[in-house]
């Protein structure tokens, strides 16, 4: 019985080489698609005689801003998924 018990305790003896851990290093490039690389082009200034002509270039310059905005938070959502 002494020789089984000396037997299974050699298992736990610590070891005087110890091999390195396992590390596996990866990288990954994160793919963003072009379509979300490139803005709307702000629309040229009007020469205005009227209101009417100013307010549509607000809402066109609006518009392309709000297109950068949606790509921006599109691209941060693939980079910095939450």
């Amino acid at each position: 019985m002494l020789l089984c018990f000396a037997a299974l305790s050699t298992g736990c003896a610590g070891s005087s080489q110890r091999l390195p851990p396992l590390v596996e290093i990866r990288v990954e490039r994160i793919q963003v698609p072009d379509a979300l690389l490139t803005c709307a082009p702000s629309p040229d200034v009007p020469l205005a005689t009227r209101q009417r002509d100013v307010a549509a270039y607000i809402a066109e310059l609006w518009e392309a801003g709000q297109d950068c905005r949606d790509k921006l938070a599109a691209v941060r959502a693939i980079v910095r998924p939450e």
